[in-house]
């Protein structure tokens, strides 16, 4: 596969709670997304972690239709940290199976 792409939908209202994090172009296998308040650029894998300072892993799912899709629950009891006026940066990882086998095969996609 040809790189990720990260996109957001939604809107950051709490009241709303709509804002849904996609990574397009991955395997359908399985992935999560985590999140941290720095940016680098680290190898990592055959890829680079992009993401920096006290990282939030968020759980482990499937791909399905080549798209990572994660909704994110705002405000009280929502995804922690994820508050009005904070900036974070996300990044997915996801196992792509094609890969070489003597290597491993942890791809990204970056905001």
């Amino acid at each position: 596969l040809d790189g990720a792409v990260l996109s957001v939908h939604g809107s950051t209202s709490v009241a709303a709670n709509d804002l849904v994090i996609i990574a397009a172009r991955v395997p359908n296998n399985p992935g999560l997304y985590y999140f941290g308040p720095s940016q680098a650029q680290v190898p990592f894998g055959n890829g680079f972690r992009c993401v920096a300072g006290k990282v939030t892993r968020l759980p482990a799912f499937q791909a399905q239709q080549l798209l990572l899709t994660q909704t994110l629950a705002l405000g009280a009891g929502g995804t922690p940290q994820l508050l009005p006026g904070s900036t974070w940066n996300f990044q997915a990882w996801f196992r792509d199976l094609g890969g070489r086998v003597d290597e491993p095969a942890w791809a990204r996609a970056e905001s």
